[in-house]
């Protein structure tokens, strides 16, 4: 157990900064969320799995829109509605990816649940819903409950596939008002221990030391992290595409591509790394590069880092679930 406050807070940003390799939720309105918690309280606490009861159910649940909305009470109305429509009990708050974490931070300070020191994601971002451990394990990820500005709320039961409800939610707050809560991805915690990547949260905060250390060896030694190369960035050329920030950040020497996240670097004609390994931009004072910031660094020297992929990623058979990110 421990918390998350203004002092630790930096070293988390830099960490997952880093791991969200160029995506996630964007430096603005990751600041913007932190900024409405930390009015509300001083501290978030996070748990170790072991923590909770073996039969306690774990959550996602976060917010979703522009970030200066409110939804406070969407999040606690939400959480309340979906204990009462599914009689699911929950202990605690489970991040959907490294990166957007503070979503599940602002989902367990207005509902009161500890988060849980881990992620959906296996220690990273990812651009598309299914690259996660429910996929990994084809565990469904239904009952969700999604709750709108306009008072309205649906409640996906079945087995819906994780892209099916990806779109049935964007449409359905695209049509009532942009923003709202969403609460879904039961599991009791007791298998969740058997299949969850543990302590991603706090090991962002390590590596989050280690940049504002501006010590790259103790990351390399420590994170599984290699410095590929240090350039300048000639031209970067990404676009809205279908939902995706897509495209190409042109170093000297090298290419990365994007979508949304960072998925794979060329040198020359050859593909050197690609996801689910980890693929990140830093500038000259080993500050994490956001892509919606990417513009701001054409002709600055950069340093490509990668970092090695994390448990289940590892397998051959689950890496396959990145391929539609390379198409």
């Amino acid at each position: 157990m421990f918390h998350i406050t203004k002092k630790n807070l930096p070293y988390l940003l830099l960490g997952s900064g880093f791991l969200g390799t160029g995506g996630g939720l964007n430096y603005k309105d990751r600041d913007q969320v932190f900024r409405n918690i930390f009015r509300l309280t001083t501290k978030i606490l996070i748990q170790d799995i072991e923590e909770f009861s073996k039969n306690g159910y774990l959550v996602t649940a976060y917010g979703v829109g522009d970030p200066s909305v409110d939804v406070s009470k969407l999040i606690k109305e939400g959480m309340s509605e979906y204990q009462k429509l599914t009689k699911i009990k929950i202990q605690g708050i489970i991040p959907g990816e490294i990166g957007a974490e503070v979503l599940a931070f602002q989902a367990g300070v207005y509902s009161k649940l500890p988060v849980v020191d881990s992620d959906l994601v296996g220690g990273r971002a990812a651009p598309e819903i299914q690259m996660d451990v429910f996929s990994v394990y084809s565990i469904p990820i239904t009952p969700i409950l999604g709750v709108s500005l306009k008072e309205k709320k649906i409640l996906l039961l079945g087995k819906f596939s994780p892209k099916e409800v990806e779109k049935v939610l964007r449409d359905f707050f695209g049509q009532n008002g942009g923003a709202g809560a969403v609460v879904g991805y039961p599991i009791k915690a007791d298998a969740y221990r058997k299949i969850g990547v543990r302590g991603t949260l706090s090991r962002a905060i390590r590596i989050g030391e280690c940049l504002a250390r501006k010590d790259l060896k103790s990351l390399v030694q420590n994170f599984q992290c290699k410095v590929i190369t240090k350039e300048k960035i000639i031209k970067a050329n990404l676009q809205r595409q279908e939902g995706f920030k897509k495209g190409a950040i042109t170093l000297q020497n090298h290419k990365v591509l994007v979508k949304n996240e960072n998925i794979a670097v060329w040198k020359g004609k050859k593909k050197i790394i690609a996801a689910p390994e980890g693929i990140v931009l830093l500038d000259e004072l080993c500050v994490p590069i956001h892509n919606s910031d990417i513009q701001k660094y054409v002709g600055k020297a950069v340093i490509l880092v990668s970092f090695e992929a994390m448990s289940y990623w590892r397998k051959k058979r689950n890496r396959k679930l990145w391929n539609s990110a390379f198409e």
